[in-house]
């Protein structure tokens, strides 16, 4: 069974595998694509592994030609001839592998490879064809070979150590694996063996390596009981438990995620990200100024305010904190609503005649010159040359993704249902009036574009209701306008109360006069409030206003020009980000289990 911290890293490796392969597909495999899926499933083929905790410890020896392999292989399996040996061509053309024969079954190499038996168990010894063989097909071997490899022993011989080909080879594999460093026939050169031993470790540490007595070995396979060969042997040889091999497993795992993961992998991706990035700030640019350049005409200024102040209205008449002020601006609001349901119920009542008919016709035009026809005419505002506009940065959009090979990614997707229509007027004769003809007036205007004003005219009338009456000058208009009807009433239930007590009857005139009294002196705070919300309204633009709750791309008939490009974006960004957090939490496993794992060398960190 996989230890928890491995599961969940395999699982997601197997996520971004996914992701990877269609990215591969989406991309043609450019953009280091094919690489990254390439190098995650030969990790997950590592993780497939770690359930078998009785799997023996692969070792591979691996080196150049006439470097010794062979030989060194014979004296550690001490079997002479078990591997044909040859100082002067490549002699091991099929790989040979010494298993004890109880094992034999749990490992999985092709028939064709010469099985050696061997008498120690938990561990499988490999000797392979040279890495820097001419033919094709011995490297793709020892390649395939180290791929399945726990612990990779590196040989070479003072006469060949500086083999460049060789050396290329160890850097691509180095993050991959536990490594030992062997310096085959040291017996040959005696007498330079410390200089040997200084230039050897010095290749090492140029590569990344920390060479260290119990990852470094200076041997002669003839001589078998001489020189690091006992030390080697005996470090080889070491009993191991099947957890010790399963961690040891574990760490290669790990360190072929953080091979899969390097960061060099997504520099071609990262530019990639930051080019359209860059095409869509320059597009959306575009956008906005088209976008501008229709809020900038007149007659959509006009019919902005209006609408606006209708919405004002219907704000105010539902704010609490009016006090008696809010009498006055309900009626305000509700006068027109109110007039045509007086006059349709008159009609309903008495029978349809001329002045009935007319009085309601007329309620009517004025509430669609308040209320429907302003938004109507913002609607329009927006169409002209903003419609083309819109198709020519959506050709453009188009284009680049085109460009870069990005078309497949970018799916289509259906268009989003217009956003919920804004509440309209209380139940009764106005409403499905005002409603019918709202519907009869607005056939051919766009509905999502009508509802995306509407939601911004009344976001803005909200903002604005709250701040009206805020601040010092607020207050103390507001305090004004109420002073007056306040007074008033008081002084009116003063003479009542007086009446009362003296238990006597005011005359008509008094009411009358009361009536006219306070009328006025509601007038007169609704004159204030009519002013500071006038006075507000002026200040507030079309630009100001919508461009604060819209973009240009919301005008779009199905969707935003810029959204294929978004959507491209978006994935590369999330699998970026993803193969971040993949190698973050591989390092960290790393770094805990470093301290548990003493076997060969590694490259710190996985680098």
């Amino acid at each position: 069974m996989i230890d928890k911290p491995w599961e969940s890293l395999k699982r997601q490796a197997e996520r971004l595998r996914e992701k990877s392969a269609l990215l591969m597909e989406g991309l043609g495999g450019q953009y280091q694509t094919g690489e990254i899926w390439h190098r995650l499933d030969l990790a997950l083929q590592r993780a497939e592994r770690l359930s078998d905790a009785a799997r023996p410890m692969h070792v591979v020896l691996m080196g150049g030609t006439g470097v010794g392999k062979s030989a060194l292989f014979n004296a550690l399996v001490q079997k002479p001839n078990a591997s044909p040996e040859s100082h002067l061509r490549a002699c091991t053309r099929m790989p040979h592998v010494a298993v004890h024969p109880q094992e034999a079954p749990l490992i999985e190499f092709p028939p064709e490879y010469q099985v050696v038996p061997f008498e120690k168990q938990g561990l499988v010894v490999c000797d392979t064809p040279d890495l820097d063989s001419i033919l094709r097909q011995h490297r793709q071997t020892t390649q395939k070979l180290l791929e399945k490899a726990d612990l990779v022993v590196w040989i070479t011989d003072p006469d060949k150590r500086a083999n460049f080909a060789i050396h290329q080879q160890i850097r691509q594999w180095a993050s991959r694996a536990h490594w030992l460093f062997v310096m085959n026939k040291i017996d040959l050169h005696q007498q330079d063996k410390e200089a040997i031993r200084e230039d050897f470790e010095s290749r090492l540490r140029e590569i990344g390596f920390t060479p260290q007595q119990d990852n470094l070995f200076l041997l002669s396979a003839r001589q078998v009981e001489q020189y690091d060969f006992p030390r080697f042997r005996e470090l080889l040889f070491a009993p191991r438990s099947a957890e010790e091999r399963l961690l040891l497993r574990g760490d290669v795992f790990l360190r072929y995620l953080l091979h899969a993961t390097e960061p060099e992998l997504l520099q071609e991706l990262e530019a990639l990200i930051q080019t359209l990035e860059e095409q869509a700030t320059a597009l959306t640019a575009r956008l906005e100024e088209a976008f501008v350049a229709a809020l900038n005409r007149q007659e959509l200024k006009e019919a902005f305010q209006r609408v606006l102040s209708e919405a004002l209205w219907r704000h105010l008449a539902l704010e609490r904190g009016l006090f008696l002020m809010k009498l006055p601006v309900w009626l305000r609001h509700r006068w027109g609503m109110l007039l045509l349901g007086y006059q349709l119920s008159r009609l309903t009542m008495r029978g349809p005649h001329l002045f009935g008919l007319l009085g309601a016709g007329l309620s009517t035009a004025l509430l669609a010159i308040q209320g429907i026809l302003p938004v109507q005419k913002i609607v329009e505002a927006l169409g002209g040359d903003f419609p083309r506009q819109l198709e020519l940065v959506r050709k453009d959009a188009e284009r680049v993704l085109e460009d870069y090979g990005l078309e497949k990614l970018a799916p289509l997707r259906e268009p989003e249902p217009p956003p919920t229509q804004v509440p309209t007027a209380p139940s009764g004769w106005g409403e499905w009036v005002w409603e019918k003809l709202r519907r009869w007036l607005l056939q051919q205007t766009d509905p999502h574009s009508l509802s995306l004003v509407n939601n911004a005219v009344e976001r803005t009338a909200e903002k604005v209701c709250k701040e009206m009456f805020k601040g010092f000058w607020g207050r103390l208009l507001l305090g004004l306008a109420n002073l007056l009807p306040t007074g008033m009433c008081a002084w009116i239930l003063y003479r009542l109360g007086n009446a009362w007590w003296a238990e006597q009857y005011l005359p008509w005139q008094f009411y009358a006069m009361a009536m006219g009294l306070l009328a006025g002196c509601f007038f007169l705070g609704y004159c204030l409030i009519v002013a500071r919300a006038y006075g507000w309204i002026g200040t507030i633009t079309p630009q100001e206003s919508l461009r604060q709750y819209l973009r240009a791309e919301d005008f779009c008939p199905e969707k935003s020009p810029l959204e294929p490009i978004s959507q491209v974006e978006e994935q590369l960004r999330q699998f970026r980000d993803q193969m971040h957090q993949l190698r973050k939490n591989a390092q960290q496993l790393v770094s805990q289990q470093e301290k548990l794992l003493r076997l060969g060398a590694t490259l710190p960190g996985g680098k």
